[in-house]
């Protein structure tokens, strides 16, 4: 410390002005001093390169010759006051440089004192790459990278505030892009992008200045519709846009045909809630999808409480299996030629404490929705090969079981697996196990199905189709496949013979006999029905005629009567 002072109070002024110029001249900030009338004296050659100015263009001069215009009177008068009472001021400030251009600068200004006269120093450094940095990472957290749209965060800013600033007419509406996943899935990410971007443009087009359109999700958007002063001219509005999105889109020469739903939920004075608003467009938009109803949807208060029933239903599905709410029940399958019972469908049901018998027509949504039908899918496998264990020990020696998997399980779960571990597990044959799947399985990734079911045929497992007629499959596509059985829905004999001749069931049997499958009829109740489809060729029928689906011990002495009764 000593050695140091030491040599500090040895040097002479010339050297300590020697080393004060070398750091003006090597550092990053600008420097300029100017005299007591604001007179530029001395800038360093940072200065210089900030503003692109020489020093000869600005030495003698005021600053204020340099002011960019942006700042009033009124600051410029409060930063004086400030360097002249404290000595000091500093803050962010707009300066213009040699090209004209403004740039934004941290400016620090001292009032000191030279040989008894006033000066004042200014050092300042460019703020402009930061400002750029900063608006970078205002635009990431505020807007959608792929649309340049305000993303979810920013949409419910810009909301909180309409609702506070106005009490006007105005609404809230929740897009989705049906089936995006699949479209995904088909032509790829890049295609999906496109449509994102494509979709956002059409929508931009049918907006005024004061219109918000946000994305807030993959395939989801918000949208606060300002210039609309009523409910009639929402619909027009909508009615326009679902005309232009329904025309086929044409991306990377791929022709895409797509469906866009959307909820409604208009602002009233009173609703000073930004998540009641966009809860009930989302409530009227999944009532949408979830209802197959076409293009668009008002919130009201029929939709509220159906949403609301919906939820209930999902939180007590969620705990069904743990509570042992589920049991099955089995329904008899007969085969023509030998009119014996050869096989059984098991069938779900589930009774709830609260809530009673809930059919299968409603909760199995609820579950394909939740994923929840994962798990109830692998308990219904089990409990039904379990039961055909049972069954089999019994002397039912020749019994198959039917049971039903959702798409669901061959794309989220390893379904082939399943199959086999629980075969082994029961230690059943695999040709007394029958598979049914829905057409809808085989709308897309194909091969992968394909590749699953080719896996689960080597086991000796029987492959229906059920519901057959009532998806978008074709016959001709199926023969590609490893399926043994078309199940024809029940819709195409339960009106005969009074309001259907059964043309299309003839014509469905005909056409599976000619590509190599068996015919199974279900939903069968009257003599006239099952003597139809007899006389046509269907080799299994199951139905109410014969016997509705019944518990277990029903079935035992159903099979014991109907066997002993041939």
């Amino acid at each position: 410390m000593e050695g140091g002072f030491h040599i500090y109070f040895n040097w002479g002024i010339k050297q300590i002005i020697k080393l004060a110029e070398s750091i003006a001249k090597n550092i990053n900030e600008a420097i300029l001093i100017t005299d007591k009338e604001t007179k530029i004296i001395y800038v360093n050659d940072a200065y210089c390169r900030i503003t692109g100015y020489k020093k000869s263009d600005v030495l003698g001069k005021k600053t204020s010759q340099f002011k960019s215009g942006k700042h009033s009177k009124k600051f410029y008068t409060k930063m004086w006051e400030d360097i002249n009472a404290k000595g000091t001021w500093k803050g962010e400030i707009w300066d213009i440089n040699k090209s004209g251009k403004l740039y934004p600068k941290y400016l620090t200004i001292n009032k000191i004192y030279l040989d008894k006269e006033i000066n004042y120093i200014g050092i300042f450094e460019d703020l402009t790459e930061r400002k750029k940095f900063e608006e970078n990472i205002m635009k990431l957290k505020n807007y959608d990278t792929l649309t340049n749209l305000p993303n979810e965060k920013l949409f419910y800013e810009i909301l909180d505030k309409r609702i506070h600033s106005k009490s006007e007419f105005f609404v809230v509406i929740s897009f989705t892009i049906d089936k995006f996943t699949f479209i995904n899935e088909k032509f790829g990410f890049d295609v999906g992008e496109k449509l994102i971007l494509k979709i956002s443009h059409i929508i931009e087009m049918f907006l005024k200045n004061e219109d918000i359109l946000s994305r807030t999700g993959k395939n989801e958007y918000m949208l606060i519709l300002n210039h609309t002063k009523n409910k009639k001219e929402v619909i027009q509005f909508l009615d326009n846009l679902f005309i232009e999105i329904k025309q086929n889109i044409i991306i990377d020469e791929q022709e895409i045909y797509l469906g866009l739903k959307a909820g409604i939920a208009i602002y009233t004075e009173g609703t000073k809630n930004i998540d009641i608003l966009i809860k009930e467009s989302n409530i009227a938009k999944e009532y949408a999808v979830n209802q197959g109803i076409d293009d668009y949807l008002f919130i009201d208060n029929r939709i509220k409480e159906m949403y609301i029933d919906e939820i209930e239903l999902e939180n007590l599905l969620r705990i069904a299996l743990d509570k042992n709410e589920f049991f099955l029940t089995y329904q008899p399958k007969i085969n023509f030629n030998t009119e014996k019972i050869f096989g059984i469908e098991a069938l779900i049901r589930w009774k709830n404490s609260k809530l009673g018998y809930i059919s299968p027509e409603r909760f199995i949504h609820t579950a394909e929705k939740t994923g929840l039908i994962i798990q109830i899918g692998e308990w219904v496998l089990k409990e039904a090969c379990k039961q055909l264990k049972i069954w089999h020990e019994k002397g039912f020696y020749n019994l198959s079981m039917a049971v039903n998997i959702s798409p669901l399980q061959f794309k989220n779960s390893d379904i082939v697996n399943l199959i086999k571990n629980t075969l082994k597990e029961y230690n059943i044959d695999g040709k007394y196990l029958d598979i049914e799947i829905t057409e809808n399985l085989l709308i897309d990734r194909i091969d992968d199905i394909k590749r699953q079911l080719v896996e689960i045929k080597k086991m000796g497992v029987t492959i229906s189709v059920d519901d057959f007629g009532t998806g978008f499959s074709s016959l001709a596509h199926l023969k590609n496949l490893p399926i043994d059985k078309l199940k024809i829905d029940r819709i195409f004999i339960k009106n005969y013979p009074e309001k259907d001749n059964g043309m299309m069931s003839k014509i469905i049997i005909n056409m599976a006999h000619d590509l190599g499958f068996k015919v199974i009829s279900e939903g069968v109740e009257t003599k006239e029905q099952l003597e139809f489809l007899k006389k046509n060729g269907s080799d299994e029928v199951q139905g109410y005629y014969y016997s509705p689906p019944i518990l277990e011990s029903e079935f035992e002495e159903f099979y014991i009567k109907y066997t002993n009764d041939l």
